[in-house]
């Protein structure tokens, strides 16, 4: 048997898996991930993003709803944005949640303060202060797996 094998472990601890041999450590658990070894980490942990609710998206919604009404937008994108995440929450608040049409709600509102960042500089500041909100949602409604342009905002 070669070394390498023989300094090989592993080990659970309630959800988490720890792997270690020759310097190199790999813990896994509630979607969290990290590698370890030769002076590199790497690391991804999507729990807080699989814990939000139905109800946390709604709430999330509504307070995007808000900062839209406080917002410096042109009284028109307002208007249209807010149409469009009010419509978002219509389809989130279902018994069962129409998450794609809510994502495709979502996606069109963000798609439409992002054209108007090139003209309003009011939009370009909303849309940086609403991005972690969006991107919770986003990621509750399935971006990621969808391919949405959100998963990459």
């Amino acid at each position: 048997m070669s070394n390498q094998l023989k300094n090989f472990t592993a080990s659970n601890i309630g959800d988490v898996q720890v792997t270690q041999g020759n310097s190199n450590r790999v813990s896994q658990g509630d979607n969290s991930f990290t590698v370890q070894g030769d002076n590199n980490q790497i690391s991804q942990d999507s729990a807080s993003e699989t814990q939000l609710t139905q109800t946390d998206v709604i709430k999330l919604l509504a307070e995007l709803e808000k900062l839209i009404n406080e917002s410096d937008l042109p009284l028109e994108i307002k208007e249209e944005v807010l149409t469009i995440v009010k419509a978002a929450k219509s389809a989130t608040s279902k018994q069962e949640p129409k998450k794609q049409l809510a994502l495709g709600n979502l996606e069109q509102a963000t798609e439409t303060l992002q054209n108007a960042t090139d003209t309003v500089s009011a939009a370009k500041k909303f849309l940086e202060t609403a991005k972690p909100m969006i991107l919770k949602v986003a990621a509750w409604l399935g971006a990621a797996a969808t391919g949405s342009f959100l998963a990459g905002l």
